[in-house]
């Protein structure tokens, strides 16, 4: 276990988050529950591994040529009873030296980032799981892993998410759940003080958007009380189809955008309701109108990934790691970090001089780009009315078009816009390559 209170000598950090979407969960979160996880199964979390290195037997892995990297797993504690899950993943051998440390959840809320290690953005995907589709279960290379930019780090949280667990004071709000993910940093770093000197970003895909203003806002005032040899010094944010307005009518503003029919074939709300609200493109494939999560949670709960990737004997196979989006700590959840607070905390990291980049995927119905764009434009920085005023432009990568993009750039600090036209609320899988725009210009894009 590591000590509480311990602080990095130096350096630098990097942070990306992904998230699926939370309002059809309301109901469950509305159930009120006081009950912890049970203490009789403490004794199977007492020693949990806190670093070890992950390897992939052929059962689970099929790759063509040798991986350059190395990928790691474990425990960090959070409090005395509470311990979050890590997946570590370094970044290829030719960028590793000066590459950045990203560190990614889902959101959800209570979603694991084991969906996004293994659908999105991971070095090694199951290809279309989401969409009932696997071939035998095996992971194959993903070209366009973010480890060619970045050293990867997904960890499950809040507590008591995915395969994290505990026995501690459930959290109630997004500002605790920050202010644990700062003290799961520190603890972090002092199991791999190699990546002191890393750089930081904070990046969140839908829910997680929310997380990252909450995480900002921690870090900031953290750092205010620290030496700068002790900061969590964050550089950029990267939100992936962030859910950050108010939950409304998302279809009604789908259906009123002067562009609609140039980019989604539907017309009428009865079409849009028969639809997948993560892909318009894609029929419904679960009764909640997303992807269906049940393959997923089988192959996360399988004997071997699971011995492999160092978990407990208990830890997540309560809550379906992966396959649904709740757990014990959203049974009571504060839902008042709302958009106003989300924008205060974006806007509070742009002030600071932390870049804020935000992508998100046109055929998504959960949280529509128009709305997006609006909280976007209503941020409080040196930059607000440059962005407002820029206009969007069309962007290409590879000779093919991508989409529409808008950035604004004052004193050494940037937003950045883009909306991809053949992508839902998973643009990393959707359209895996629009997704490096994050890490590198247009047009300079070389993979290992």
């Amino acid at each position: 276990m590591i000590a509480f209170g311990s602080r990095r000598n130096t350096g630098y950090a990097l942070f990306c988050i992904t998230c699926t979407s939370w309002w059809h969960l309301e109901k469950v979160f509305q159930k009120s529950s006081t009950e912890k996880p049970s203490s009789a199964t403490r004794v199977d979390f007492i020693h949990p591994v806190a670093r070890a290195k992950v390897v992939f037997g052929p059962t689970i892995l099929h790759l063509t040529r040798p991986m350059n990297y190395v990928m790691e797993s474990g425990y960090v504690n959070i409090s005395r009873d509470d311990y979050l899950f890590y997946f570590f993943c370094e970044a290829v051998r030719k960028v590793a030296r000066s590459a950045p440390l990203l560190v990614w959840t889902n959101g959800g809320p209570g979603c694991s980032s084991m969906e996004g290690a293994f659908t999105e953005v991971g070095p090694l995907w199951l290809y279309d799981i989401l969409k009932g589709q696997v071939s035998a279960g095996r992971l194959s290379e993903n070209v366009y892993g973010w480890n060619n930019f970045a050293h990867l780090l997904f960890v499950d949280q809040p507590r008591q998410v995915g395969f994290s667990y505990g026995v501690g004071d459930r959290i109630t709000s997004l500002a605790e759940g920050a202010q644990d993910f700062v003290q799961f940093m520190q603890n972090w770093l002092v199991l791999f003080p190699e990546h002191l000197h890393r750089s930081i970003m904070l990046s969140g895909e839908s829910y997680g958007a929310r997380y990252v203003a909450a995480w900002a806002d921690a870090i900031i005032s953290f750092n205010y009380h620290m030496l700068p040899g002790s900061q969590l010094p964050v550089v950029a944010i990267i939100l992936v189809t962030g859910c950050l307005a108010n939950r409304t009518n998302y279809w009604a503003d789908l259906l009123t955008h002067k562009n609609r029919r140039s980019w989604m074939r539907n017309e009428s709300m009865s079409d849009l309701m028969k639809k997948n609200h993560m892909d318009s493109r894609l029929d419904k494939v679960s009764d909640d109108g997303e992807y269906d999560y049940s393959v997923f949670a089988q192959w996360l709960s399988r004997d071997d990934v699971r011995s492999a990737l160092h978990i407990p004997s208990n830890a997540g196979l309560l809550y379906r790691a992966g396959g649904h989006c709740t757990g014990p700590s959203f049974m009571n959840w504060n839902w008042s970090y709302d958009e106003e607070k989300a924008r205060q905390g974006l806007s509070r990291a742009l002030r600071h001089g932390i870049n804020v980049s935000y992508m998100t995927g046109k055929q998504d119905i959960l949280c529509s780009f128009p709305r997006e764009l609006n909280v976007l434009n209503s941020l409080e920085w040196q930059g607000a009315d440059g962005f407002t005023n820029s206009s969007l432009r069309d962007v290409g990568m590879f000779g093919a078009h991508v989409g529409q993009q808008k950035t604004f750039s004052v004193g050494g600090t940037t937003l950045t816009y883009l909306q991809v036209e053949m992508a839902g609320h998973m643009v990393p899988r959707d359209d895996p390559a629009a997704s490096l725009i994050a890490f590198v210009p247009i047009g300079s894009l070389v993979l290992n």
